[in-house]
């Protein structure tokens, strides 16, 4: 809970609005529905959207089992993403300054007026699941959905019939007041994210927050996406942005074999022989090695969980981000038997290694190496603005605030 004011102003930025209409329409903007997004769509472009279609002809966003603070948790694994940051538009009348985030930077859906406008889609070279929030101000008679796309915006905005306003939000502590970064994932209709509203992992009898599909738009195209506010609010920009925002990140480290170095682990028997090493990962090789029903489990560490602020010597494990740089973390052939992994016990309650502090305390005695950054290079896969490192976006399942 941040229990944080929400501020906006005034700000058109050209970088981030680009005005190119002329002005003069006598007409009131109104758009017609060209029909879902799928109508643009082929096969090929289908695939750089989040999700796998699995047996039962559904797409769904994978659910991987990881561990925080000694505990199994969950979450999606929703593609590579990128640090930078396209735009969302949403719509609240003139005057109501409360929206379209509430105190806790969640969309207050009492107070917004139709869906929002996205600015890119997947397989752009722009495209981020990470958008920097700007509001439309719109007249008390605004008639909702009536604007379906940025240059609708724009036009509307030249015929001074709405005004725009990027958002900024009090993110509280030593940030204060700043941009607002929003998760909203889109994807194809009827994608489903494995395991949403179904009980937290390894807490039966503890549901998950559902999360419900949502609509937007996207040039006049009716798209559907994911708003993980409900789970995390909105998100200050990085530290490190500079003329445009970009997403702050946390850590997310993954263990692997030396299958080279001769390690002799189950995931190295699965591994192309080609590969250099093996992820402790039932997800990575497709072999549910723990017999437990799914293919989620892995050794996976993250370093922070929303809505989970910690003090004194555990703060390093509080920071959050959905946005995770991707940390190798090998485990040396000749201390493969020295503690339990996932590919060893085939048991996610008997891994030895379930907490950030644990795994730095095996790093600083030497049973694990250092960890290191991912490259995309590694990945064969480079997204625009990641410098070359690998990013995931992975966002967490947690229970009802």
């Amino acid at each position: 809970m941040r229990g944080m004011r929400l501020f906006v102003v005034g700000m058109i930025a050209a970088a981030a609005v680009m005005l190119t209409a002329c002005p003069g329409v006598d007409e009131p903007t109104f758009e017609e529905m060209k029909g879902p997004i799928e109508d643009i769509l082929d096969e090929v472009s289908m695939t750089v959207w989040p999700g796998v279609v699995q047996d039962d002809g559904v797409r769904h966003i994978r659910r991987i089992n990881g561990f925080f603070q000694g505990e199994a948790t969950g979450y999606w694994f929703a593609n590579f993403a990128s640090k930078n940051s396209p735009d969302v538009f949403w719509f609240c009348e003139e005057g109501d300054t409360a929206c379209p985030f509430d105190e806790d930077g969640v969309v207050d859906r009492t107070r917004t007026l139709g869906n929002p406008v996205f600015s890119t889609m997947p397989g752009e070279a722009d495209f981020s699941p990470f958008w920097l929030a700007w509001v439309v101000r719109v007249p008390a008679d605004y008639e909702a959905n009536s604007i379906k796309s940025v240059y609708g915006i724009e036009q509307a905005e030249l015929n001074g019939e709405v005004a725009v306003e990027q958002v900024i939000f009090d993110h509280g502590g030593e940030i204060g007041p700043a941009q607002a970064i929003h998760h909203c994932l889109l994807v194809l209709t009827g994608t489903e994210l494995e395991g949403n509203g179904e009980d937290l992992m390894n807490q039966p009898g503890v549901p998950s927050h559902y999360l419900p599909p949502r609509e937007g738009w996207f040039r006049q195209y009716a798209v559907e996406f994911y708003d993980f506010t409900d789970n995390e609010g909105v998100f200050p920009p990085a530290e490190t942005s500079e003329s445009r925002p970009k997403m702050p990140h946390a850590d997310i480290f993954v263990f692997f074999r030396d299958c080279e170095g001769g390690s002799d682990s189950m995931v190295c028997d699965f591994a192309a022989s080609s590969a250099e090493a093996g992820a402790v990962s039932e997800r990575g090789i497709e072999e549910d090695f723990t017999t437990d029903g799914d293919k989620g489990d892995t050794n996976n560490i993250i370093s922070g969980f929303p809505g989970v602020v910690n003090e004194g010597e555990n703060a390093d494990d509080a920071v959050y981000s959905p946005l995770w740089r991707v940390m190798m973390v090998m485990v040396p052939p000749e201390n493969d038997d020295k503690f339990e992994l996932l590919d060893g016990s085939l048991d996610q309650n008997v891994s030895d290694i379930k907490s950030l502090r644990t795994m730095e305390d095996y790093v600083e005695q030497g049973l694990l190496r250092e960890p290191t950054e991912l490259s995309e290079a590694q990945a064969g896969n480079s997204i625009p603005g990641n410098d070359g490192i690998l990013f995931f976006n992975c966002p967490s399942q947690r229970g009802e605030r």
